[in-house]
């Protein structure tokens, strides 16, 4: 067992009153699509409605909450913050070579000027014009995490299929933290899990800017890496369990829904 029994519990709970709230305040508003229900019925587009809205509440907030309740008891790991404002110098030089390297990565794949995604490469570049001097700055990460040898961690908790504007302002901000710090530290985005399973994650847009292992950690990689090995197989089974739990409110929930079609 990776997890404790007092950690699932409260994940439990986390993932309960989130549910929960979306159950209560869930509501028909806008949602009447006259040429769908002529190909599909009210009663399924409704539904449809609702598991849209449930998914978007299972996403980047819930995530970064049960992150923090994993890492928090990781003992590798002497001090873990969750948005985190990191404060330092930005000078216009690490600015301008930030932006270089943003707009590089996104060339199209023809283009024999495209960078493929380095963070040690960006990270010495960006640190080479870094200075003491520029504008007072700050950035915000998702988790500050700072091992046992204080080595720094900076973690950004993105959802799985970000757009190309999501992706480029995940990079730009890992960069803009190494800058902002004037040394050398970790940075990296994470992702629940994937959804190519059982196949590599394969979303292009953010692999334009992130290397899958690097910069990226996708699904097993992320949880495995914030609590032990095995954490995200513990994890699945959590929500599970969770789902049995409350699947009756689920269930009436969606029965509402259908009346109100009728």
């Amino acid at each position: 067992m990776v997890l404790s029994e007092q950690q699932k519990r409260e994940i439990k709970n986390i993932i309960k009153q989130a549910i929960t709230d979306k159950i209560k305040g869930y509501k028909l508003v806008g949602d009447i699509k006259p040429f769908h229900e002529r190909l599909f019925s009210k009663e399924k587009i409704r539904e449809a409605s609702f598991f849209h809205s449930c998914s978007t509440t299972i996403g980047v907030t819930l995530f970064q909450n049960i992150a923090f309740l994993i890492v928090k008891s990781n003992k590798n790991f002497k001090q873990i913050e969750k948005q985190y404002v990191v404060e330092g110098n930005f000078s216009k030089q690490a600015q301008s070579v930030i932006e270089e390297i943003i707009f590089d990565l996104g060339r199209k794949q023809n283009d024999t000027k495209k960078r493929t995604p380095n963070i040690k490469k960006e990270a010495k570049e960006v640190l080479a014009v870094s200075s003491k001097q520029g504008n007072k700055s700050t950035q915000i990460a998702d988790l500050f995490l700072k091992r046992i040898d204080d080595e720094e961690i900076y973690i950004e908790i993105k959802t799985t299929k970000p757009n190309k504007g999501e992706s480029k302002e995940a990079k730009r901000g890992m960069l803009k933290i190494i800058a902002l710090k004037s040394k050398q530290v970790a940075t990296f985005v994470g992702m629940a899990y994937n959804p190519y399973e059982p196949e590599d994650f394969k979303w292009p847009l953010p692999l334009n800017y992130l290397k899958l292992g690097e910069d990226l950690l996708v699904g097993n990689s992320f949880w495995d890496f914030l609590g032990e090995n095995g954490t995200y197989n513990e994890l699945l089974e959590i929500f599970d369990e969770t789902g049995k739990e409350i699947y009756e409110k689920i269930n009436n929930k969606i029965k509402d829904i259908s009346k109100l079609t009728k």
